[in-house]
């Protein structure tokens, strides 16, 4: 009764920061990183002077302190006066995955019209109804990020996170794990019907790389400015691609054949 009751306070907690609905401030306080219980009394530091790791959100950031022999993990917020948030790590891997899945969370917990990409996939046969979550995401003064939940596997989820400086590779990774959880479903019986899920997540896998595709195509065009009159002996090339007359001086215009975007989103946090 208590866990619960102090779920559900840190789900109003994260409304009130993020603006978002309680069940989806709830999701977020439920499927983020398993939490050990809290240090009583974190050592007399500023983490930022031993940390080893961090992740930044907003005004919150996450370091992964290494101080006498010992790992913790401090969360913390820009006003001196708020309290940290301090966890005993039992290594220096382990308190890296935890600052890396505090930080996937961030980024999943982004509104889906924000998102670059994304793939969301229900399941009642796992054990927080979360099968599959990938986003990216352009974040403010940071670039692009890529986070995935992925509990396939049915083991509790795991969480992967990267950052990027090229959209096309964190496109083409955001396709990758889709094709891998795709695999693993195809080799378990982790859920009812796993074709499904797999083809799901081949499917949006596969469609992402046609965007991209075709987002790079574009760029090449533009590049090479061809007259769209078709006079330089490039139509075959045109013909190949599906591109008619029309269409070709629109992808040169910058109207089709683009990157996917979305609104840059300023970091969360409070």
């Amino acid at each position: 009764m208590t866990s619960d009751r102090s779920a559900k306070k840190a789900a109003r907690a994260r409304m009130a920061a993020t603006g978002e609905p309680y069940s989806t401030a709830r999701r977020a306080v439920q499927t983020g990183p398993g939490r050990p219980a809290p240090l009583a009394r974190p050592p007399a530091i500023d983490p930022r002077e031993h940390a080893v790791h961090s992740r930044h959100w907003g005004v919150l950031a996450c370091y992964l302190v290494g101080y006498q022999g010992r790992y913790s993990v401090w969360i913390i917020g820009a006003d001196p006066g708020d309290r940290s948030q301090v966890y005993a790590m039992p290594s220096e891997p382990a308190g890296r995955a935890f600052a890396d899945s505090w930080q996937a969370m961030n980024l999943l917990h982004i509104p889906w019209d924000e998102r670059i990409a994304t793939i969301f996939l229900l399941s009642p046969d796992t054990r927080n109804g979360i099968l599959y979550e990938a986003a990216v995401v352009n974040v403010e003064d940071s670039g692009i990020w890529l986070a995935c939940f992925d509990d396939t596997a049915n083991d509790g989820g795991t969480c992967t996170l990267g950052q990027f400086g090229d959209l096309g590779e964190a496109l083409e990774q955001f396709a990758a794990l889709a094709d891998r959880a795709a695999d693993c479903l195809g080799s378990g019986q982790s859920v009812g019907k796993p074709d499904l899920f797999a083809g799901v997540l081949r499917y949006r896998a596969a469609t992402i790389r046609v965007d991209a595709a075709r987002a790079a195509l574009g760029d090449a065009i533009r590049r090479h400015q061809p007259r769209a009159d078709t006079r330089d002996g490039l139509h075959p090339l045109w013909h190949e691609a599906g591109l008619s007359q029309e269409s070709l001086g629109r992808v040169l215009a910058g109207e089709e054949w683009t990157w996917p975007q979305q609104r840059v989103v300023r970091a969360r946090g409070h």
